[in-house]
């Protein structure tokens, strides 16, 4: 999987044993520049970390001679697994407020660090952002599907389309076209969840993904974004009148099928369109996917 940990993780993390003082610790943070050092066994077991607020409260107390192992505190350690994916790393800077995680194998033996620093740096290059809309992209679907594939899930996918889009760039340029991608991206944005999905998923297509939300809800938040989007308009084109057709399905099952439920909003979608535009469509059934026997089942 390209979004473990350990092929974002620095693997030479500055370590120290047990019998180091504080006060070289206090050196090495000098000669390093860096703002805490982990401390490891023989067996590369992390033991514990020294950051600067501990230094400085050593120092206050005066130990600064004393070796951290006569103050290491019977406490549990923040670590993420080198399989993790980086959207877990994500989770646990923001959760525990901190900006770095030591990373362990499978043998609970320290393999390096993770910063924030270090997944931007890679994540940055990989143009996970749609620069027309500001909007994720279909890079950062394949991402979030490799988050998602040993989860359970249950959510509702809406597929959304333009009306007549072709049209409009015909008539009145590109330049109106891409303002119209831009309005209708923020406006599918606005009011929905911060864990709520909207992907631009190409051309005039968009992708939301709303977990845990039933069919009935997912329905009443199309309809909302519909109207929404009706109410778009041009100061300068106040001719043009800009609509969205829309396909629903709802999922329940392993993440690893998510594709299937993706696949059929796309096909309600289209029978949206040929019903007329302008419209939502649940498709013929419903999608609850879920493995048995090992074969799919597709109940509606």
């Amino acid at each position: 999987m390209l979004f473990k940990v350990k092929n974002y993780m620095s693997k030479n993390p500055v370590t120290v044993s047990p019998e180091t003082s504080f006060k070289e610790i206090v050196d090495i943070m000098k000669e390093k520049k860096i703002g805490s050092v982990l401390v490891v066994d023989k067996d590369k077991r992390l033991k514990d970390i020294v950051t600067q607020s501990d230094l400085i409260m050593h120092l206050l107390h005066g130990n600064l001679e004393a070796k951290v192992k006569n103050f290491s505190k019977d406490k549990e350690l923040i670590t993420i697994d080198e399989n993790s994916h980086v959207f877990d790393a994500v989770s646990y800077f923001e959760k525990y407020r901190i900006k770095h995680l030591p990373v362990l194998d499978s043998d609970n033996r320290l393999v390096g660090i993770i910063t924030a620093t270090d997944i931007l740096k890679k994540v940055a290059g990989m143009g996970l952002l749609d620069p027309l809309t500001g909007l994720n992209n279909r890079n950062y679907y394949e991402l979030l599907k490799q988050k998602y594939a040993d989860k359970l899930l249950n959510l509702s996918v809406i597929m959304a389309d333009i009306d007549d889009f072709k049209r409009i760039n015909d008539r009145y340029g590109h330049l109106v076209g891409d303002k119209i991608l831009s309005l209708v991206g923020k406006n599918l944005k606005r009011d929905l969840r911060a864990y709520d999905e909207v992907i631009r998923w190409g051309g005039e297509e968009f992708l939301v993904l709303l977990p845990r939300t039933t069919i009935k809800r997912a329905i009443a938040i199309a309809k909302r974004l519909k109207n929404r989007i009706s109410s778009i308009k041009l100061d300068e084109f106040p001719e043009i009148k800009v609509s969205i057709s829309m396909g629903i399905s709802h999922y329940e099952g392993e993440g690893k099928y998510l594709d299937l439920a993706v696949n059929e909003a796309d096909r309600a979608l289209l029978n949206a369109k040929r019903e007329g535009k302008d419209r939502i469509n649940t498709g013929k059934f419903i999608l609850n996917i879920v493995e048995r026997s090992g074969r799919l089942a597709i109940e509606g």
